[in-house]
């Protein structure tokens, strides 16, 4: 799942169970300071990414890991990549 805009109105909290949530916006997953958080568990990751590597993308809530992430299956590797990308 790819969450490219700003979802500043969303202050729920957020569960990854399974498969990857790619955060493409510093709001991507809810306002800044304002979101309940996001629970990452295992055989699931949060990637934190950016189109443009002269404007990173940060997160101003509380992430929680638990477990390993997912496999890297995209590759053919089948390595175990993490649950924070």
């Amino acid at each position: 799942l790819r969450l490219s805009g700003d979802n500043s109105a969303y202050t729920g909290l957020t569960q990854v169970l399974g498969g990857v949530v790619e955060a493409r916006n510093n709001r991507a997953l809810g306002p800044v300071g304002g979101a309940l958080g996001t629970i990452v568990t295992d055989q699931a990751a949060v990637w934190i990414a950016t189109d443009d590597p002269a404007v990173p993308t940060t997160v101003d809530e509380p992430l929680v890991l638990s477990g390993a992430g997912t496999l890297d299956m995209e590759n053919g590797t089948g390595l175990n990549t993490g649950a924070l990308r």
